[in-house]
């Protein structure tokens, strides 16, 4: 069994919503493997703005299951920009640092390797890390920050992914164009782990009735910084035109909401547009098991958490992105899921061809649910500890 510490910047030990981290964790230390998981940036607390600072500044040590969970000492604050945002981070490394150091030095924390689940600030954590105990490396590359991020923050974000990389013994990414970043940024070809899913909750259901409603489903944070839910609502109104019984249901909340409201009711949509807010993970499963079709729009990555659990549900999944076509492997637009420019007309017409071409949409479900089916979070897990023996064995 190995014994192993995850650099991470998960957010709370109860969180029902559970992140690719937590999911692995989980399944790791249920079969035995001793996980530890350092969280860098401090907890989300229910508390007032200035109570939840006041407690992120104490560090906590709690257990859940098998998994050792550590937070230090951390500056959390959700607002913050530019500078505060990059001098925040710096707090919460040299905490991290601290706290971890302390925990080695002490025996407390005893691991034969260390993973970080970006390149960045935990990516730098576990450099030091790693070079202090002299263990192996793992760095994740699973959110594409390259793209997202800009100016001070992607300067000092590359700034520290180049120490990282380039010290890592391993890398493993998500998304096939991370990879092609990774090996064209330092030359190391990552191993491929793409998010996976819980096949208790998501599993493959028979097309939805029709008398219940044609739905078009999009599960994920209403942030247009990320996710491009305002092309979707342009979409929705050349869809209605011609599916006019087609409902369109976004499900979650974010910083964005109000505004996307606002806009769904200019554009005159608002009668076919549900905005179902914040749902348990756990009830998710079934608000995308009765969708004809499930959606993606994104600023980046096409092979998101979410897209996986569309797959293994068995639904015909349509995705809008700059990247939508460099994608050879995973998922192939045709084939498994259709991926198409992000712009309302592509994302509109590819939406009304499946809604409109039964025997496609079958088919595209059935080889999503076939490509799904090999990437459980227990077949990444399991692929996951393969990477960390053969790293050990090196």
């Amino acid at each position: 069994m190995v014994s192993l510490l995850f650099i991470s910047a998960e957010l709370s030990s109860d969180d029902p919503k559970p992140t690719r981290v937590s999911s692995i964790s989980r399944i790791l230390a249920a079969r035995g493997h001793r996980i530890f998981l350092l969280c860098n940036a401090g907890r989300s607390l229910s508390r007032s703005d200035f109570g939840s600072f006041l407690e992120n500044l104490a560090p906590k040590v709690v257990q859940r299951g098998r998994v050792v969970w550590i937070f230090p000492s951390a500056l959390r604050l959700p607002r913050a920009r530019g500078a505060v945002k990059i001098l925040c981070s710096v707090w919460n490394i040299a905490s991290s640092l601290l706290f971890a150091t302390m925990l080695l030095a002490l025996g407390t924390l005893r691991v034969e390797a260390v993973y970080s689940s970006t390149p960045q600030s935990q990516g730098f954590i576990a450099s030091v890390v790693s070079a202090f105990r002299r263990i192996p490396l793992i760095v994740g590359y699973i959110d594409p920050s390259f793209a997202r991020d800009t100016g001070a923050t992607r300067k000092f974000g590359s700034f520290l992914e180049s120490i990282s990389l380039s010290s890592s013994d391993a890398v493993i990414s998500s998304d096939p164009v991370i990879s092609q970043y990774v090996y064209s940024r330092c030359g190391k070809r990552p191993v491929l782990l793409p998010n996976g899913y819980d096949p208790d909750l998501f599993k493959p259901a028979p097309s939805p009735s029709r008398s219940a409603g044609r739905l078009i489903a999009f599960v994920g944070k209403m942030d247009t910084s990320v996710y491009r839910l305002d092309v979707l609502l342009l979409a929705c109104k050349e869809v209605i035109e011609v599916v006019p019984e087609a409902r369109f249901v976004l499900i979650g909340d974010g910083p964005d909401i109000a505004m996307l409201k606002k806009l769904a009711f200019d554009l005159r949509v608002e009668e076919s547009v549900d905005f179902v807010g914040f749902v348990p993970h756990a009830d998710v499963a079934t608000w995308i098991r009765n969708a004809e079709v499930c959606v993606h729009v994104t600023n980046d990555t096409c092979l998101g958490l979410k897209v996986m659990e569309y797959m293994a549900s068995g639904r015909p999944v349509v995705i809008a992105a700059p990247w939508w076509d460099k994608y050879e492997s995973v998922i192939r637009s045709g084939y498994n899921c259709v991926t198409v420019p992000l712009e309302p007309a592509a994302l509109a017409m590819a939406i009304i061809e499946v809604m409109r071409n039964p025997e496609h949409a079958q088919q595209l479900s059935r080889n999503a649910r076939e490509t799904a089916s090999l990437y459980s979070w227990n077949d990444v897990s399991e692929a996951m500890i393969q990477v960390v023996r053969a790293v050990l064995r090196g």
